[in-house]
């Protein structure tokens, strides 16, 4: 729960436990598929729906603010679970011109 742990000291807390228990370590969140949808070429808008809530879908200008909220809140989250590097994408604008 992204917002969650943007929010919750102690989600995150109870969540590294978690994966301290099993022996895992968390170096990194991702938020790729919410980086893409920052900024997505107009000829993919209906492909790129599938990425976002359903109540988003055919609502390009709804879906890039929810996704720019979901990219600050990756990063609150990475902060509150102590990691020091993020990894996602940056848009999609070039698809067009890579996957025609």
């Amino acid at each position: 729960d992204l917002e969650k742990a943007a929010s919750s000291q102690a989600y995150c807390d109870e969540v590294k436990g978690i994966c301290t228990e099993a022996g895992v370590e968390i170096t990194e969140l991702s938020t790729h598929l919410q980086g893409q949808l920052v900024a997505v070429h107009p000829a993919y808008d209906a492909q790129f729906d599938g990425f976002a809530p359903p109540a988003l879908h055919n609502n390009p200008k709804a879906r890039q603010q929810w996704a720019v909220e979901q990219m600050k809140f990756g990063a609150k989250a990475s902060k509150n679970l102590g990691l020091k590097a993020s990894v996602s994408f940056c848009g999609a604008l070039a698809f067009p011109y890579l996957y025609p």
